[in-house]
C-alpha cells in the first residue's frame, strides 16, 4: 500500500523577494516524513489569491493532505483564508469562539484591538479551527478526500500547532497506511555539501535501498540517511560506516550542544570577542540550558579602537590589518585573560558589501586560544548575513576541534 501524500505551501511575499529566508516548508516537510507521509510538492508562493487558490484546486482529490503557512494574520495581504474560499467555494464566516479570543488577548493587555483584527477569525464554512497560539487560529478543511491544513507564517505558532494538532490528526486519520521509513539523522561541519556526498553516496552501493538526503544550513550539513521499513538493522550499519567516513567533521547532536558537552565534561571556560559576528557567537552558545556552567561572557569589538582599549590588541598587531590571523588570535587571547576564562574564541572580518580594513566582502577569520591555539581562514561570495551566521558557527567549529585535540 503506497504512503499517504502530501504538499507543503508557504506564502509570503517577503519569502520571494529576500526579505526573508523562508524555513517554514522544510521544517512541515520533515515533520510530515518523520510520521510516514510523501511529501510530493513544496510551492512558496506570494501573497495573492488565485496563485494558491490554483495549486488547491490542483491538489483536491490528488493528495492526502496539503500544509499551508502564512498569510494568516490581520492586514489587507493577507489573503490565505480567501485563497482557500475561492479554491473550495466555502464562504468565509467569523468563528465566534475565536473572534472572542483575539478580543480577550487585547483586552487583557489593556489596549484596543486594531483595525482589521478580527479578519484573524474569519474562516472558510465548515472548517474546523486549529486552536491560536498567538493571535490568529489556524484551520482545516475537507474537500474532495483532501485535508487542507492552515496554520500562521510564524514559525514558533506554526511549530507548535504541527506538534499539538497537525501530526496526531494525520496519524490516527491515515494510520492504517503510515509506514515510516527507518531513519538517522547525522550533523556535519568542515566541509562543504558536495564533500559530504563525495563521502557518502559510495555507501548506496555497500547498503542497496539507502537513501540520503543533504540539507545546507551556513556552517553545518545535516543529513538524513533512510531505508524501507523493516531495515532497522540495515538503516544502524549504514549509520556507523557514515559515521566510520566522516571521522570528526561529524558532529554530536549540533555544533553548540558538543561544544557545550565536552567544555561541561571537561570543567573548562570560554570567554568570546567578537567582530563581525556582533554577537551571535554569544547567542548561539547561551541558547542551550545550562550555558552559564561554561560560559563567562564576551565583548563585541567591532572597532579598531575596541579591540585595542577592551581587548589589549597592540597597534603594532591592527596596522598590518583588522582582518587576520594575528588580530583575530590577539583578541581570542586577550578575551580569554580578561575574563579568566580557560578558552577564548574571537572572530573577524568583513561581512560586506563593502571590503574592511583591505580584507574584501566576504573573508572572515576565526580564531581559539587557550590549551591550544587554532585559527581559520575563509572567503566566501554570499550575503551579509549569512556570513555572520556561517562565521559564527565556522568559530563553534573550530573550538570544538580544539577540545578534541585537533592541532593545525
Amino acid at each position: 500500500m503506497p504512503p499517504p501524500r502530501a504538499w507543503v505551501v508557504s506564502v509570503g511575499s517577503e519569502l520571494l523577494d529576500g526579505r526573508v529566508r523562508e524555513a517554514n516548508s522544510h521544517e512541515v516537510l520533515s515533520a510530515l516524513i518523520r510520521i510516514g507521509m510523501e511529501v510530493e510538492r513544496v510551492v512558496v508562493l506570494p501573497d495573492r489569491v488565485e496563485p494558491l487558490a490554483e495549486v488547491l484546486r490542483e491538489a483536491l482529490g490528488r493528495v492526502d493532505a496539503v500544509v499551508v503557512t502564512g498569510g494568516l494574520g490581520p492586514t489587507p495581504d493577507d489573503l490565505t483564508r480567501d485563497a482557500i474560499s475561492l479554491a473550495t467555494g466555502r464562504p468565509l464566516e467569523q468563528d465566534e469562539a475565536s473572534a472572542e479570543a483575539i478580543l480577550s488577548l487585547y483586552r487583557a493587555a489593556g489596549r484596543p484591538p486594531p483595525p482589521g483584527s478580527l479578519r484573524q477569525a474569519h474562516i472558510p464554512a465548515g472548517s474546523r479551527v486549529i486552536r491560536a497560539v498567538g493571535t490568529a487560529p489556524g484551520f482545516v478543511v475537507e474537500e474532495r478526500g483532501t485535508r487542507i491544513y492552515c496554520l500562521p507564517g510564524v514559525p514558533r505558532e506554526m511549530r507548535t500547532m504541527m506538534e499539538r494538532d497537525v501530526l496526531p490528526e494525520l496519524r490516527t486519520a491515515l494510520a492504517p497506511r503510515l509506514g515510516p521509513r527507518p531513519r538517522e539523522g547525522l550533523v556535519v561541519a568542515g566541509l562543504t555539501e558536495s564533500e559530504v556526498a563525495e563521502r557518502l553516496e559510495p555507501l548506496k552501493s555497500e547498503f542497496p535501498g539507502l537513501d540520503i538526503s543533504y540539507l545546507a544550513v551556513p556552517g553545518e550539513i545535516r543529513v538524513e540517511l533512510s531505508l524501507p521499513s523493516g531495515g532497522e538493522d540495515h538503516l544502524a550499519r549504514a549509520g556507523r560506516r557514515a559515521r566510520e567516513v566522516l571521522g570528526r567533521n561529524l558532529v554530536k547532536g549540533g555544533l553548540v550542544e558538543e561544544v557545550a558537552r565536552l567544555l561541561l565534561g571537561r570543567g573548562e571556560t570560554l570567554a568570546v570577542a567578537e567582530s563581525l559576528t556582533g554577537g551571535w557567537v554569544g547567542r548561539l552558545l547561551t541558547s542551550p540550558a545550562g550555558s552559564s556552567g561554561f560560559f563567562l561572557g564576551g565583548v563585541i569589538a567591532y572597532s579598531t579602537r575596541a579591540k585595542e582599549k577592551l581587548l589589549g590588541v597592540s597597534r603594532e598587531v591592527l596596522a598590518a590589518g583588522a582582518v587576520s590571523r594575528e588580530v583575530v588570535l590577539a583578541m581570542a587571547d586577550g578575551v580569554r585573560q580578561r575574563f579568566g576564562a580557560v578558552w577564548g574564541l574571537a572572530t573577524t572580518g568583513a561581512a560586506g558589501p563593502e571590503p574592511h580594513h583591505g580584507a574584501p566582502p566576504g573573508a572572515f577569520w576565526v580564531g581559539v586560544s587557550g590549551p591550544a591555539t587554532l585559527a581559520r581562514f575563509l572567503q566566501v561570495g554570499v550575503e551579509r548575513e549569512v556570513v555572520r551566521e556561517l562565521a559564527a558557527r565556522v568559530a563553534l567549529d573550530l573550538l570544538r576541534r580544539a577540545l578534541l585535540g585537533e592541532e593545525e
